[in-house]
């Protein structure tokens, strides 16, 4: 959902941006897609919400995971943010209007000015400000810090973190919005630093590696609500998809899709408080729904304006 971006394109023939385009690995783009459902279906339905949920953290995952690759090509920190920031701000304003015409504040000062800020208008907006500034952080780090250093060092975080989560997880959701959120996602973060430099470690140590986490995360963060399933089904997802040889076996072109995806996260709130209102439906019927219309319109959007779709999804 945030900056994703395969090889580095800018100022090649059109030829070769056709090229690279198509050595996209598709089952990252399926991932993807699956992930911005499991978002969707947290948000609309009442049931399976924390399996659900693990789609964030496969978001994490892959976004960090081509943003931090030690020596992939360098962005400035004003491309990282028109990627980012602009749609963040776009919405901002679409949603702060959306709030006006509903009798609330255009933007909720609930948890004081910074947090507002830091979210906008509308909470779910509070992922593209916190990847913004964890990529630009790691753009800094990546080719400072060797390859396995980084590995180690991440994973060994995220182990620790998941580890212990019984024992910051509920403090930190006394700090309510953003501050919960950011802690929550952190260890997706560094997973997805993990996995963007592992291929410098032997396999065994990767596997030894993962297992270790999986295993605290099934033994000391299921009993968190909101940690357990989503880290476990959402790491499990990750591993799978990124360190198994899947492009001798997939065939298909998922990109109309999968390009979609941040627009879908951006603007199923929308269709959600739409459907909700004037037209209800069946718990779980609402996701499939809210999904399809948030693809259908973004796709629409991305064929017809694709000048001004790139700045707002």
């Amino acid at each position: 959902m945030a900056e994703i971006r395969y090889l580095n394109t800018d100022g090649c023939s059109a030829e070769t941006v056709v090229a690279a385009r198509s050595k996209r690995r598709q089952e990252i783009e399926l991932l993807r897609v699956l992930s911005a459902f499991g978002i969707v279906w947290y948000h609309t339905a009442t049931i399976g919400r924390d399996v659900a949920y693990s789609g964030l953290i496969a978001f994490l995952i892959i976004s960090m995971y081509f943003a931090a690759q030690s020596g992939s090509p360098p962005k400035s920190v004003a491309r990282r943010a028109r990627v980012l920031l602009v749609p963040w701000l776009v919405w901002c304003v679409f949603y702060g209007l959306l709030n006006l015409t509903l009798h609330k504040p255009f933007l909720s000062l609930e948890h004081g000015w910074i947090a507002g800020l830091l979210v906008g208008t509308s909470i779910h907006l509070w992922y593209l400000p916190f990847i913004f500034v964890c990529i630009v952080a790691f753009d800094q780090i990546k080719d400072k810090v060797n390859q396995h250093t980084l590995s180690y060092a991440c994973i060994l975080l995220a182990a620790l973190t998941l580890g212990f989560c019984d024992f910051w997880r509920k403090p930190s959701l006394a700090f309510d919005y953003p501050y919960a959120q950011y802690a929550h996602a952190m260890d997706g973060v560094l997973l997805g630093v993990f996995f963007a430099n592992c291929h410098a470690l032997s396999r065994q140590a990767c596997a030894i590696a993962i297992g270790v986490v999986l295993v605290l995360i099934v033994f000391f963060a299921m009993p968190s609500p909101g940690m357990g399933v989503p880290y476990l089904f959402g790491l499990t997802a990750a591993a799978v998809t990124l360190l198994l040889p899947w492009d001798r076996y997939i065939h298909f072109d998922i990109r109309w899709l999968s390009e979609c995806t941040l627009g879908i996260y951006l603007s199923h709130i929308f269709w959600m408080k739409l459907f909700k209102k004037f037209l209800p439906m069946p718990d779980l019927l609402l996701p499939f729904a809210v999904f399809a219309i948030s693809a259908a319109t973004v796709w629409l959007f991305k064929k017809s304006a694709p000048r001004v779709a790139s700045y707002v999804v």
